[in-house]
């Protein structure tokens, strides 16, 4: 469930950390249905422009819920429910 600092920066969780970190980069690719986002990756955070960007695009606030599944190429893919658990659908699919 997203926090207003997730809505700053997000804090990914460890598995995530050590898999970015293993990669040795500072930015990766989110993938929402057919669109991406490149974002800033710092600390065990994503962050900068490009998350402030998936955030608007995404509508996001508070109690909203992301579920993120990295793929072989170490993009995210990401799904967004609202706070009863569903899942959010945009007029951009």
């Amino acid at each position: 469930m997203l926090t207003y600092t997730d809505l700053q920066r997000l804090r990914l969780p460890e598995y995530f950390r050590a898999l970015c970190d293993q990669h040795n980069r500072r930015e990766f690719t989110l993938i929402s249905k057919s669109r991406r986002w490149t974002v800033e990756y710092s600390n065990g955070f994503f962050a900068g422009v490009g998350w402030k960007s998936f955030v608007q695009a995404h509508d996001l606030s508070t109690y909203h819920t992301l579920v993120i599944n990295p793929n072989v190429h170490i993009e995210f893919r990401i799904m967004v429910f609202d706070p009863n658990n569903c899942e959010r659908i945009y007029s951009w699919y």
